[in-house]
């Protein structure tokens, strides 16, 4: 391989990098003014819409569990594709599920969101003993894009809950990594080398 050709190969890796998985972390966190409420006129089904920008991989589904105690109630979760297939679901309950910050976290098959996308996850809330977050949250992760809550009434899991709100209650969260392409140490010095040996040999035609 010449040098100009490889300076040209590293140039393009340092540039668009190679895909890298981020670190795992809720979809969606806590804001200031975050309260919670026990829903007891249930049972519902609760959740939100969201936009993927980026391709993602949901690795943990979670249900809020507000002070930690443990959750008195079982909660179904899934994340349902624009069509309204279920791709990946769950059952959270007790407390000796792993806790991460406010959600009880559960291990799922590794499940692609493609970008470009609109999802909905949604969660079972029984009703009466569970307490729901609402008007207080954020996206947490750039690649996650929130639209809005859905809440319906429903005895099971459902994702048929009309039009999404900006604001409303929820419990279900998911976590996962995206690809974010970063420059490779190894392709940075391979750069710095393929440069140094295309000046030296310019140098060389000069003094010829």
């Amino acid at each position: 391989m010449s040098n100009r050709s490889i300076v040209a190969f590293a140039a393009a890796i340092v540039l668009f990098g190679t895909p890298t998985a981020a670190r795992a972390q809720w979809a969606i966190n806590t804001a200031p003014g975050a309260q919670t409420d026990v829903l007891t006129d249930g049972p519902w089904s609760i959740g939100y819409s969201f936009n993927v920008t980026t391709n993602f991989t949901v690795q943990r589904l979670g249900y809020l569990d507000w002070g930690n105690y443990g959750l008195l109630e079982s909660h179904d979760v899934g994340i349902f594709s624009p069509s309204g297939t279920l791709l990946v679901s769950g059952t959270l309950s007790g407390e000796n599920q792993a806790i991460d910050g406010l959600f009880r976290s559960l291990v799922v098959a590794p499940t692609l969101l493609v970008a470009g996308n609109n999802y909905r996850i949604m969660g079972f809330d029984p009703g009466g003993a569970d307490a729901v977050m609402f008007d207080g949250y954020v996206s947490s992760v750039p690649e996650i894009q929130y639209v809005g809550a859905a809440y319906c009434l429903s005895f099971s899991l459902s994702d048929s809950c009309g039009s999404y709100l900006p604001g409303g209650y929820f419990g279900p969260n998911f976590a996962g990594t995206s690809e974010v392409a970063t420059p490779e140490p190894a392709a940075i010095i391979l750069l710095a080398t393929g440069f140094v040996c295309v000046i030296g040999a310019a140098r060389r035609r000069r003094q010829v």
